[in-house]
């Protein structure tokens, strides 16, 4: 999110890229990807601000005796990453 905004953080990342690239004559493989420690830090950034996953748990019904469930959904904030 944060990324889009900033200019000087796209920059820093194509720059990155493409010095790797000319480096490996346009070949992206693991070892390419991997002498990119910048585009890992976006992409581990963009995944902690904007998780894919949903978070999931079961509650007890709090009734002695009572075989009763109830599920509680909680989907991520946008921007603080913590359930709502």
């Amino acid at each position: 999110m944060e990324f889009i905004a900033k200019c000087s953080l796209q920059d820093k990342l194509y720059a990155e890229v493409k010095s790797v690239l000319d480096k490996y004559d346009g070949r992206i493989d693991h070892d390419t990807i991997g002498e990119m420690p910048y585009l890992d830090a976006c992409l581990l950034e963009d995944l902690r601000i904007c998780s894919p996953v949903v978070r999931y748990e079961r509650i007890n019904c709090s009734c002695t005796g009572c075989a009763r469930t109830s599920f509680k959904w909680e989907f991520p904030c946008r921007r603080t990453g913590s359930a709502s």
